[in-house]
């Protein structure tokens, strides 16, 4: 019998696996239930999150490693946080690290402050100071900005100045742990820097600033633009030396927010060049969506990446699964299918294991998919719903 690391390369070769590749990313729901103290112990850690993927049945993966840590120097950077609890080493450097920004940090201040339920983030540099603030949400571990860096076009320089004081360097030591950990019974992905375009828009400045910025003070934008487009060519050659193979831009492309013009403009160059160079580098590519696919999904085809991740169907998106080959006509394998809020007690167990039916019948006509939770099961998803009705 293949493995799921055995099926899903079938599958990226444009072969027919013996079975449908089946990924589902339950790192949200694992961190979730490691903090509640609700976790039973045979899952704690990374062997734990491996053996609760093999007890339940998916393949292993999670997207959410930066193999690199970041450098300040120059300026003087802290942040304020609260200490939520976390106390494995096994997020070190990923999504669900002890705190929300990604990757690890050299030159940095940390203030712990059990009063605060924020992030709060100050840089000072001899040009002036910016700060951020994002606010806890308790019931789902999760964060929202309130706060941005950058409130008018006068701030860029200092960001421009900070990040240009930045540099990196390789953190692989816990890309080497998991791959070794997982072997065959899933993949390790490898992050990208997001696109400058969305990461000025999802780190940095929020989606009015940026465009506010880019219309009315438009040298300063693409300045900052091409600063934040060096960096990620810093970052990504760490990333492309990296043991993994599975390379992501997890930009969480969502056409209501971006249009044609700004992805012709800003996005399809840099996708198209970190595309080829994953695959020079023999890895693969992949691009995040996790939101409306309608009005950007053929151009993303467009691209060629070797998976569109996230593809979330109706009744959370907005193209049912059936349409989703009238917009891919590349040979992108298209990776999601189940949306995470059918895992929880809004859908029923019959209505649920209809849906799945149906996308299962869909994904084994053609060796083009990879069957995925788009994007994740929630703290409150039915885990058993995975076991149970998901044996493909």
């Amino acid at each position: 019998m293949q493995t799921p690391r055995a099926r899903l390369l079938k599958v990226l070769n444009g072969e027919k696996p013996e079975r449908l590749p089946w990924f589902g990313d339950l790192s949200y729901w694992h961190y979730f239930m490691s903090i509640r103290g609700k976790l039973d112990k045979k899952y704690i850690g990374a062997e734990g999150l491996l053996k609760l993927h093999k007890d339940l049945g998916p393949g292993f993966y999670y997207p959410g490693y930066y193999p690199y840590t970041s450098i300040y120097k120059n300026c003087e950077v802290t942040e304020v946080e609260k200490n939520i609890g976390i106390s494995s080493s096994f997020y070190k450097g990923t999504a669900y690290s002890d705190t929300i920004y990604q990757g690890n940090k050299k030159g940095i201040r940390k203030i712990k402050d059990k009063t605060n339920n924020d992030h709060i983030r100050e840089v000072i540099t001899p040009l002036g100071s910016i700060k951020e603030r994002w606010l806890y949400a308790e019931s789902s571990l999760s964060w929202s900005p309130s706060e941005y860096f950058i409130k008018s076009a006068g701030d860029l320089k200092i960001l421009d100045y900070w990040l240009k004081s930045t540099s990196f360097e390789p953190e692989y030591d816990q890309l080497i742990v998991m791959k070794d950990v997982v072997g065959d019974w899933g993949c390790i992905v490898c992050n990208l820097n997001k696109s400058p375009l969305m990461d000025l828009i999802h780190w940095y400045a929020g989606i009015v600033t940026a465009i506010n910025t880019m219309v009315d003070n438009r040298k300063e934008f693409t300045d900052i633009i091409k600063t934040l487009e060096i960096k990620a060519e810093e970052t990504t050659k760490i990333a492309l030396k990296s043991p993994s193979d599975f390379m992501l831009i997890p930009d969480n492309l969502h056409s209501d927010m971006v249009g044609e013009n700004l992805f012709e403009e800003f996005l399809k160059p840099y996708y198209k060049k970190y595309s080829d160079s994953a695959k020079k580098a023999g890895k693969y590519s992949s691009i995040y969506m996790d939101g409306g696919l309608k009005g950007l999904l053929k151009e993303i085809s467009e691209i060629n990446f070797s998976v569109i991740e996230a593809m979330t169907p109706k009744p959370a998106g907005d193209l049912s699964l059936d349409e989703f080959e009238d917009y891919v006509s590349s040979d992108s394998v298209m990776w999601g299918g189940i949306p995470g809020v059918l895992f929880t007690s809004s859908c029923s167990d019959e209505d649920f294991k209809n849906f799945v039916i149906k996308v299962i019948k869909k994904m084994t006509s053609k060796p083009r998919y990879v069957l995925g939770i788009a994007d994740q099961i929630p703290p409150d998803g039915i885990i058993e719903r995975i076991y149970k009705n998901l044996l493909v």
